[in-house]
């Protein structure tokens, strides 16, 4: 068979058999390129039966560059559905929540003329089903091995579904800038857009066949084949690199067993389908990884990907089946082309992490404004403190930490720039703590937080909380087969709040310790446990964990006592009951006074979090000689306490836009120290917390 016998999947696309002229009409029907490309493909047997090396990324590139760059791509986050057209190019920003089994798919795929008997060769990639054009018929899957047919054309490539989930705990100013630096879709979903087709006609009682090769066929009245759905290729379960995340509930539109949350986040989730992982491998991209922020571009789909319709309750689909194929209404199908990983904090304000020559400028400008744009940002923090400027001064650095490396054993690696802070006030004046325990000492620094930096979560703490569902993920392995939700899968970098205010008397459980020894892990050691049924797994974490509470913090108690954890850092604080509508007045102020507004706070915050700082020889020299002196003055000063000093001074640095540790860095971190541990002697032995019982 000649290669000029390659044709686009449907007749309506053989007009756009090649690449679009106008850039606008290339990013509404995409699926024009890809079959170009696949024309040009055909002519290479190898390329062809590989399914790597068409050329699509490369061709859809160009056309969102001659288009105006990515910002002309309609985002599928910040859009609402109704309005994006189905088979148009949209991209989605957010976290991959679960990643689900390998799925075989018709890669390529013939169709017999059903007059002629002439047979074609078309694509199956990114769409969801492949079906045969009017008056032609969808030919199966020939059997046995590939050696045994040779010429033969026909074959089945794997794609990688996963279900990525809006960022959680986005800021909504950091949401609302997003959505201004995204396209508003020029074609509406009405227009040019193929109509919708159900997975069976109402009136087919025929049931779908399996062929050799594991695909789904649907046929028509005559018995003769016309689509072909996906199936999966290890039994639809997730992987082990599988997560969940927030506290969210069932989704009523999906059907029983999906279920998708994130702390704070909002819109629907998609089901990304990734294809040609080791192609890209070689560009240097590599896979999406469960937590990670991904920008995916791809196909959008909306049609259903199951021969069973989901609109009947999904009946002849068991629990597991139907809870990794939600209605695409509930869980639109991204087909994607192209990713990127977000690194750095997504600040919708500033320049794509990738483009470090306009980054490194807007660092640039933000170093000459960066004692300033801290004294302000300091102010408003000590204004939601209760006027506290020592403990706004540590909070500052603690919205800055990161963990940029790990030392040490394998089991007990200790996380390098990670700073766990806990404000402790003072504890209740009377012995006997209500079960209702106290209000919530969060308020006012979540408020100021969440209008200055893009990711923040706030989780209040209490015995009910403690005892609930899992505060990890854990697999339902009884059901659905998924990972259920958990509050603490969040993004990295993401500012947690533990409020333990509100702890009352109690008594906790099993689960309320399990639940006690995760925060206290993920906030001292950086890690985050999975429970996949038979065994746990840990991964590595990067989120800042910040604990309020009267007394000495519960969760503290539960720090890991064996070497993995970073120094602990209490901070002695007055009972902060603050006025929200107080830290409304104070950035109002500084959005006034400063120049570019809160933008530039929210900016500078960034950037400093990006810009490590080092320690110089002379400085490093004279930590030692310090650290040699306070020993010898005090035996409880320990190699942890070199370690916080140095982590402390680095982000003093940091704090300034420094790229080095300075003389004056190292003397103003000894100061503050001096007058933190004052007031903890001041404070003396701390209660360990309001009557609650391990």
């Amino acid at each position: 068979r000649a290669p000029q016998d390659a044709q686009p999947r449907h007749p309506h696309e053989r007009e756009m058999g090649t690449p679009t002229s106008s850039a606008a009409d290339a990013l509404a029907r995409p699926l024009a390129i890809a079959d170009a490309c696949f024309v040009a493909a055909a002519a290479d047997p190898a390329r062809l039966a590989s399914g790597h090396g068409w050329g699509l990324r490369a061709a859809i590139e160009q056309a969102i560059a001659a288009a105006g760059g990515l910002s002309a791509v309609p985002a599928l986050d910040v859009t609402p559905l109704e309005q994006l057209r189905p088979g148009s190019l949209v991209r989605f920003q957010g976290m991959v929540q679960d990643t689900w089994d390998p799925e075989y798919f018709l890669g390529v795929y013939e169709t017999r003329n059903d007059e002629t008997g002439e047979i074609r060769v078309h694509s199956g990639k990114y769409v969801d089903v492949v079906e045969a054009p009017p008056g032609h018929t969808l030919l199966p899957l020939p059997r046995g091995p590939p050696s045994q047919r040779p010429g033969e054309r026909t074959a089945l490539f794997q794609r990688t579904p996963m279900l990525v989930v809006p960022t959680p705990a986005f800021s909504p100013w950091a949401a609302d800038a997003r959505s201004a630096t995204c396209a508003t879709p020029a074609v509406p979903m009405s227009t040019g857009s193929r109509p919708k087709r159900s997975g069976r006609d109402d009136d087919d009682d025929d049931e779908s066949v399996t062929p050799s090769g594991g695909m789904d066929i649907d046929e028509s009245a005559n018995g003769a084949p016309k689509r072909a759905f996906a199936v999966n290729a290890v039994g639809g379960g997730n992987s082990d690199a599988a997560g969940a995340a927030g506290a969210g509930a069932m989704d009523a539109a999906t059907g029983a067993g999906f279920r998708y949350a994130g702390l704070g986040a909002k819109g629907r989730p998609v089901v990304v389908k990734l294809y040609d992982e080791d192609e890209a491998s070689k560009l240097g991209a590599t896979s999406p990884k469960v937590s990670e922020l991904v920008e995916f571009v791809g196909i959008l789909s909306l049609e259903q990907d199951t021969p069973d319709a989901p609109e009947d309750g999904g009946a002849d689909m068991d629990e597991d089946e139907r809870s990794h194929r939600p209605t695409a209404t509930a869980a639109p199908r991204l087909h994607c082309i192209a990713w990127s990983t977000l690194g750095g904090r997504p600040n919708p304000l500033l320049p794509s992490i990738a483009a470090i020559e306009a980054r490194n400028v807007a660092r640039t400008q933000a170093s000459a404004a960066a004692p300033a744009l801290r004294n302000i940002v300091v102010q408003t923090l000590a204004v939601a403190l209760g006027g506290d400027v020592l403990a706004a001064e540590y909070v500052l650095l603690w919205a800055l930490s990161g963990v940029s490396a790990r030392v040490g054993p394998e089991g007990g690696k200790s996380p390098i720039g990670s700073l766990p802070l806990s404000l402790a006030a003072p504890p209740p004046a009377s012995a006997t703590v209500s079960a209702a325990g106290g209000a919530p000492l969060a308020s006012g620094l979540v408020k100021a937080l969440t209008e200055l930096t893009p990711l923040v979560a706030s989780v209040p703490i209490s015995v009910a909380l403690l005892n609930g569902p899992s505060l990890s993920p854990i697999r339902d392995v009884s059901g659905s087969n998924l990972l259920a939700s958990a509050p603490l899968q969040l993004p990295a970098h993401t500012l947690l709040l533990l409020d333990e205010g509100i702890l009352g008397a109690g008594e906790l459980t099993q689960r309320g310790v399990a639940n006690l020894r995760a925060l206290a892990t993920l906030a001292h050691s950086q890690t985050l446990s999975y429970d996949f049924g038979p065994y746990n797994l840990d991964f590595p974490t990067d989120t800042p964990a910040l604990i309020l509470s009267r007394g000495k913090p519960l969760s503290a108690s539960a720090a890991p006592a064996a070497p993995g954890g970073a120094p602990p850092c209490v901070m002695p604080i007055d009972d902060i009951l603050v006025d929200p509508s107080t830290v409304d007045a104070t950035l109002a102020t500084a959005a006034a006074t400063t120049l570019g507004g809160l933008s530039a706070l929210r900016a500078y915050l960034t950037l400093a979090a990006e810009s490590p700082s080092s320690l110089t020889e002379a400085i490093a020299m004279k930590a030692q000689n310090d650290f040699v002196a306070a020993r010898q003055a005090d035996a409880t000063v320990s190699a942890e306490t070199l370690h916080l000093w140095c982590s402390l001074a680095r982000l003093r640095a940091q704090a300034e836009l420094s790229p080095e540790v300075t003389a004056a860095h190292w003397e103003a971190t000894r100061v503050a120290e001096s007058q933190r541990l004052a007031r903890l002697a001041a404070r003396e032995a701390l209660p360990k917390g309001p009557g609650v019982h391990v």
